[in-house]
């Protein structure tokens, strides 16, 4: 039966099917099967006491989205980390379609035209943005449309403010910031800011295109984007046109040894920046760096901290996204929980052939003792898979709220 059929059946036999549902992930999969049951979900939860709400609350923790079957077209598989447990969804992502991450519960994906989307994963809601048309459509090669778009993030959930939400992106080679506001038709390309410095007498332009951007976030207290360079510089922006550059001195040894990937993080309550250094050797991830921006207001720094207090970390191809541990089950404080893709060749002894062995892994990383735990493993990938695409965290926000 084509799901549009499920969205036939009267309200009266499916109400008392989910106010039985006692499983977070039963609930999400009843709301994501198709508009009209999510529509009821909603109405459902609304009219229930809040006593009677948190078993339908989804978990505080992240989930990790990946992809585990061949041709896999219209569905996804998500890993709860709080509950340790692997759950198929119904998606519908398009094929030649690259998820570039994640924002306030919602994936940035992007096509072969560069054609930008924002996709509710549960909720199924779409918005279609344009196209980033600086990019070229490149040949169908392995090294395609896929790498053009490094990140996105959003100023606000697109649920609660469909008419008021910002996303910056970073993309192309050179990894230049673009931005469109809700209800924009084109995109907005950040060559070059007028910037404010409190020790000049008056405004000065910053030329973008020598920066080459490794994040970016929307800081909530301060009402602007924050970008981080590959150099440590950090970039101000407030999408009205105004920016302000934090020069701050780069943390000593910086780049002693080869980084695989710069983060910019911040902190549960939004007073600091953490800067952190995913150390690689032979492209394998063999550690962290963690630097806290310290003396923000007068001559800034990164310092190197070996501790995040309660503060647990999960970083990917999202916002990355910072709790208090003690709040939360399935997750320690002082820990960085980051997943990445693997391919190993192996050679087969009875008939001499090689081939790869491609998985997914979850590593637990403690700041404080330096030492690193596999938390899951999805092995033995189809190799008809291809590329594996990225896991993706996903923040599990309250969906009937």
């Amino acid at each position: 039966m084509e799901h549009s059929g499920w969205a036939w059946l009267p309200e009266d036999l499916l109400e008392p099917i989910l106010n039985n549902l006692a499983s977070v992930v039963d609930s999400i999969r009843f709301g994501a099967v198709c508009t009209s049951w999510h529509s009821l979900a909603v109405k459902s939860f609304q009219r229930l006491p809040v006593s009677q709400r948190p078993h339908l609350q989804p978990p505080p923790l992240p989930w990790l989205m990946v992809l585990n079957k061949p041709n896999s077209k219209d569905s996804r598989s998500f890993y709860s980390i709080t509950h340790q447990k692997l759950s198929k969804f119904h998606l519908p992502v398009p094929p030649d379609t690259r998820c570039c991450g994640s924002s306030h519960g919602w994936l940035i994906t992007t096509d072969e035209t560069y054609a930008v989307s924002l996709l509710h994963p549960f909720s199924r809601q779409v918005i279609r943005l344009p196209p980033l048309t600086r990019l070229k459509i490149p040949q169908r090669t392995v090294y395609g449309f896929e790498y053009h778009l490094h990140k996105g993030v959003l100023s606000a959930n697109p649920t609660s403010n469909p008419d008021d939400f910002v996303l910056m992106v970073i993309y192309g080679h050179d990894k230049g910031l673009a931005f469109i506001k809700s209800g924009d038709q084109n995109w907005t390309y950040i060559d070059s800011m007028v910037m404010k410095d409190d020790n000049l007498d008056s405004p000065y332009f910053l030329d973008l295109s020598l920066f080459g951007f490794e994040d970016v976030i929307y800081h909530e207290r301060e009402l602007q984007f924050h970008a981080l360079s590959y150099d440590s510089q950090v970039l101000a922006i407030k999408t009205s046109g105004i920016g302000s550059m934090v020069k701050v001195v780069p943390p000593h040894g910086f780049n002693s040894v080869p980084a695989f990937k710069l983060y910019l993080v911040e902190s549960p309550e939004g007073r600091d920046l953490w800067q952190i250094e995913r150390v690689s050797f032979y492209n394998k991830s063999s550690g962290f760096k963690v630097f806290v921006m310290v003396d923000r207001e007068t001559k800034p720094e990164w310092v190197e901290v070996n501790s995040l207090g309660d503060v647990a970390l999960f970083l990917g191809d999202n916002d990355s996204i910072a709790v208090s541990a003690s709040q939360f089950s399935g997750c320690r404080p002082s820990c960085i929980y980051v997943a990445s893709t693997d391919d190993t060749l192996e050679m087969n002894m009875e008939d001499e052939r090689e081939s790869f062995r491609y998985r997914y892994r979850l590593c637990e990383f403690n700041v404080e003792t330096g030492s690193y735990a596999e938390k899951w493993v999805l092995d033995n990938l189809d190799p008809s898979l291809g590329l594996i695409p990225s896991p993706v965290w996903i923040e599990c926000l309250p969906l009937f709220n």
